[in-house]
């Protein structure tokens, strides 16, 4: 049974689920329980149907993706919780919390088909050593999951696996690069830029591309369709992704290769600090602004306040169920959808391509070197949060990120202004007079949140 509260629908969250998901790991290997164990997570409180879906699901399906990679899922709460947990494959077996005969989600339902143990009573022993304390009966079905003394075992290490074929091929990448261009007498630099076009070239073309990031050599496709003969590992930028152990997602090279090509090649004065904060996380917010800002024009539901901003901003999963996007993409396609918020798996990509071209030096590191240090060696990722909140605040002389984001939401400068233009163009406008500030405070609160809660994991 893994449970720190849990006795409110606010604990419940897609984030929230990875952090326990990654604390019950260590938890139960520490205390030798085998992968045939079940770890049954809690939810201890008066479920209202509609907390089913806007949080015990996205939590469940954080702790689904990671847990179940190492021990078997289950859950501990009333009767439908338990069966729609099942009936979503997310988890193996349930422990019905019975006793809590009143709860919403007990009265009137079924017992789940996965049950393993209900418990259904407390009764104290008034005659024991231990007076006053009350024993729960519960009853074993034949799907019980208890393990035997004999079953326990000793761990190695408590490190999670990572997966490094990706960063074998970048390495692999970098080596081709270095002989395509060896007549050049390349620098570590010239290279690292070289292979981070590369592996943006497809996803990110055309004249703005070119100048912003460096225009991509196409005579290195040549060069790598006759020199690579290892037909096992594949080159191609679309097959490459970063997985790391803490969120189980991929971070697609493309995009991330992209806005850290920038941040490498754009060096024009008093404009490339603004520029790579605008391939990543300002311009992020911006399009957000524009998608909000459009979806008001339409008629739909005003987001811009703290609340809707915090959801919208760093979204995991199907966190934005109950909200309605409808927008013009660049193409004049029109959408309408509940995904359109500034996702986490983009958010990780800001943060780490800023914490990487501030903390590590290109001029005399491989990127493939620079990235295993970040991902596998030390593992800096797993403070991402933290580093980036204080880099980001040096990068900008400012005293914090809400100040630093201010900026970018309700541009105080020609620059930015100018820069603006190209988003409002792209994806809509919003007001920056009446929607600026509470976007940048929203965005500061997030990052406050995600950095809470990598705190959280790593203590």
């Amino acid at each position: 049974m893994y449970q720190t509260t849990g006795g409110s629908a606010d604990y419940f969250n897609a984030y929230q689920g990875i952090v326990d998901a990654y604390r019950a790991i260590k938890a139960a290997k520490s205390f030798g329980f085998p992968p045939t164990a079940t770890i049954y997570f809690a939810i201890d409180y008066d479920v209202l149907i509609k907390d089913i879906e806007a949080n015990i699901m996205p939590y469940f399906r954080s702790v689904n993706k990671i847990v179940s990679s190492y021990f078997k899922v289950g859950v501990y709460g009333p009767r439908l919780i338990c069966t729609k947990l099942y009936e979503d494959g997310l988890t193996s077996t349930s422990f019905v919390s019975n006793m809590s005969s009143g709860f919403t989600c007990n009265i009137g339902q079924k017992m789940p088909e996965n049950w393993a143990y209900d418990q259904f009573h407390e009764v104290s022993d008034a005659t024991s050593e231990y007076s006053g304390i009350g024993y729960d009966k519960i009853i074993a079905s034949p799907r019980k999951t208890a393990t035997k003394p004999s079953e326990f075992i000793t761990y190695d290490s408590d490190e999670y696996p990572d997966s490094d074929m990706d960063f074998l091929k970048i390495r692999m990448l970098y080596e081709y690069a270095a002989e395509y261009l060896s007549e050049e007498s390349p620098t570590i630099y010239t290279i690292n830029k070289f292979v981070l076009r590369y592996l943006s070239h497809k996803g990110y073309n055309g004249d703005a591309w070119d100048i912003l990031a460096g225009a991509y050599d196409k005579g290195f496709s040549s060069y790598l369709d006759i020199n690579h003969t290892d037909s096992t590992i594949d080159l191609d930028p679309e097959t490459i992704f970063i997985f790391e152990d803490f969120t189980k997602g991929p971070i697609e090279i493309q995009h991330f290769a992209a806005t850290l090509g920038v941040h490498l090649y754009f060096k024009l004065p008093l404009f490339y600090q603004d520029v790579g904060a605008f391939v990543g996380w300002a311009g992020d917010l911006a399009q957000l602004g524009g998608v909000l800002g459009q979806t008001i024009d339409y008629g739909l539901p005003n987001y811009f306040n703290l609340d809707s901003l915090k959801k919208c901003i760093g979204f995991i999963d199907s966190e934005l169920t109950n909200y309605t996007f409808k927008y013009l993409d660049p193409e004049g396609n029109l959408h309408e959808d509940s995904n359109s918020g500034f996702e986490f798996q983009d958010m990780i990509q800001d943060v780490d391509v800023f914490n990487l071209y501030k903390g590590y030096s290109f001029e005399t590191m491989p990127i493939y070197q620079i990235l295993e240090n970040y991902y596998i060696n030390n593992k800096v990722y797993k403070r991402r949060f933290q580093i980036f909140e204080n880099r980001l605040k040096a990068e900008f002389g400012k005293d914090t990120v809400e100040q630093v984001a201010l900026m970018f939401t309700m541009p105080n400068n020609a620059r930015i202004g100018i820069m603006s233009i190209y988003f409002k163009d792209k994806f809509g406008e919003y007001s920056y007079m009446l929607y600026g500030a509470v976007l940048a405070k929203a965005f500061a609160e997030k990052i406050q949140y995600y950095k809470e809660m990598e705190i959280n994991v790593i203590t």
